[in-house]
């Protein structure tokens, strides 16, 4: 009988499933190959999946005990909003740092947790660490490829316009516990990636390595897909905007110059004339500026259709 290891968890790597039946065993196998000289553990949270990501959970759970940790729901805990998987997983987080990894992604490198531990030694002054990661497109058309390389750090300011991959972080757990984040992620926002980054960044100096050690797999289900949905723009945007308001006015400034335009142009690009109105409605309020770039967009948008469908009709 093997011997129980009483040492200290040092890692709680958080893992979301749904659905990942063809990708989540790839992802399993990049928590227990990992290499390290402190004791870690993966909290696999399976959001009550219709397909058989709960039977390959199963089988790591048998061999891998003291490592693969689950979560079987029996409702969908996302379509409840809420923060509800980031409090889920947080409750149940007991390492010192957390990492995360959603079910259709995963780590290449048996090093990965060894090295960023490591890296939180030699920089105390740090909440949060990262590095870069391969992007593998599996069935969308758009191939715009995101955190192959990283910057060496990043402030609240700077890290809205850009980007590095949620299976790239390990944060210290006391990011998660503040009373900052508590709040954050109990608005109903979807990015909830980005107001780890934000409070972690509050909390301390966020730098990273430029060592790809992951693979972010991008697909037509995946949650960055899918969150933006149709009937639910105005919601977000409108969580956005609470978000910003615990974050101070930086956050604030970009959320009306780059949000509210992003989601007015989207929302046209959809055709969803009444979700434009309310945001043109909202925004000649509240940032003037943010729609006259949005209509410079959309006029430039439908300059180039008409050009086309002209060259089209000529040729």
């Amino acid at each position: 009988m093997a011997q129980e290891d009483l040492r200290p968890i040092i890692v709680t790597i958080c893992c979301t499933v749904y659905n990942h039946e063809p990708y989540i065993r790839k992802c399993l196998e990049g928590f227990v190959m990992q290499k390290t000289n402190f004791r870690f553990e993966a909290i696999v949270h399976d959001d009550a999946s219709t397909d058989n990501s709960v039977e390959i959970i199963k089988e790591f759970e048998e061999k891998y005990p003291d490592i693969i940790k689950p979560i079987y729901e029996v409702e969908n805990q996302y379509s409840k909003h809420g923060g509800s998987l980031w409090r889920i997983l947080n409750e149940h987080t007991r390492g010192k740092y957390v990492a995360f990894c959603e079910g259709d992604d995963y780590w290449t490198d048996p090093l990965k947790l060894q090295k960023q531990v490591c890296f939180f030694k030699n920089h105390p002054e740090c909440s949060l660490t990262y590095h870069a990661c391969r992007n593998v497109f599996v069935d969308i058309v758009d191939k715009t490829t995101y955190g192959e390389t990283v910057k060496e750090s990043y402030t609240s300011a700077t890290l809205l316009n850009d980007y590095f991959h949620t299976a790239t972080i390990l944060v210290k757990k006391e990011v998660l516990d503040s009373d900052l984040y508590q709040k954050a992620t109990a608005i109903n926002c979807p990015s909830g990636d980005t107001i780890l980054c934000l409070t972690a960044s509050r909390l301390g100096a966020i730098q990273g390595v430029n060592e790809q050690m992951s693979v972010y797999r991008r697909h037509s289900g995946g949650i960055s897909q899918s969150m933006e949905n149709h009937s639910k723009i105005f919601e977000n945007f409108k969580a956005w905007v609470e978000v910003a308001s615990l974050f101070g006015s930086d956050i604030d400034r970009w959320l009306k110059r780059n949000r509210l335009k992003f989601y007015i142009v989207k929302s046209f690009r959809l055709k969803d004339f009444r979700l434009l109105f309310k945001l043109l409605c909202y925004g000649f309020f509240k940032a003037p500026v943010s729609v006259i770039l949005a209509l410079r967009e959309i006029t430039l948008y439908c300059f180039k259709r008409i050009i086309h469908l002209d060259f089209v009709q000529k040729h």
